[in-house]
């Protein structure tokens, strides 16, 4: 092989190597202890090493004393609750500030093809003086608050801590069907009154009178 091919070789791979892991989560967060059990979780559902292979990503991350009862939860719905608070885009605190209005985010959820009616989407909106995020879903609310930037690798990855873990309706497993207007109530058609036929002892008068008249 010509020596010259060799270094040029080495480097692409460096560059490649580099940009097919540009960070790794799980030791990014691992030095912020407030999310630690977020950080585990991440870790047992697997989750870590797919977030790992993205190039772009805002990570939504809920601290230890929000995290609820997440940890009781099966993986696979801990997996699921947990790819919504992972956005395929890069949003730190600057960015979302730019916003002038409620934004709709992609999750890792939608693109896991399990997603059904805005499941896999946040929407973002600001609200005295900082910024709630909840699910797209119609009827969810937007209550969970950003608390901090927790650390930003621009343009490839941010950490934003939120106070608490994001609800969308549905993801359990639970049967959920989105709101809808009830349907115009039915009026009953107006009763007709219709004559009823006259009884007989009242066609024996009549003709009675007949009678004593002829």
């Amino acid at each position: 092989m010509n020596s010259s091919i060799v270094p040029l070789l080495c480097s692409f791979l460096v560059l490649f190597a580099s940009s097919a892991s540009a960070f790794n989560i799980t030791k990014i967060l691992s030095e912020y202890p407030d999310y630690s059990n977020f950080n585990d979780l991440l870790t047992k559902t697997g989750l870590a090493s797919e977030i790992n292979t993205k190039s772009t990503i805002t990570v939504l991350a809920i601290p230890n004393g929000a995290i609820g009862d997440l940890t009781s939860k099966s993986k696979d719905v801990v997996k699921r609750i947990l790819t919504t608070h992972v956005v395929l885009d890069y949003y730190d605190q600057m960015k979302l500030e730019q916003m002038n209005k409620t934004t709709k985010l992609t999750t890792m959820f939608q693109q896991s093809g399990k997603a059904a009616q805005d499941q896999g989407f946040l929407n973002v909106t600001a609200k005295d003086n900082s910024f709630v995020f909840g699910s797209a879903v119609k009827g969810a609310q937007l209550n969970s608050r950003l608390e901090k930037s927790v650390m930003s690798q621009p343009y490839n990855i941010s950490i934003l801590g939120i106070s608490q873990a994001i609800v969308t309706p549905g993801i359990d497993g639970a049967a959920f069907a989105p709101e809808v207007a009830p349907p115009p109530e039915a009026h009953a058609p107006a009763s007709s009154k219709k004559s009823s036929p006259p009884a007989e002892q009242d066609l024996f008068d009549v003709n009675k009178e007949m009678f004593i008249y002829s």
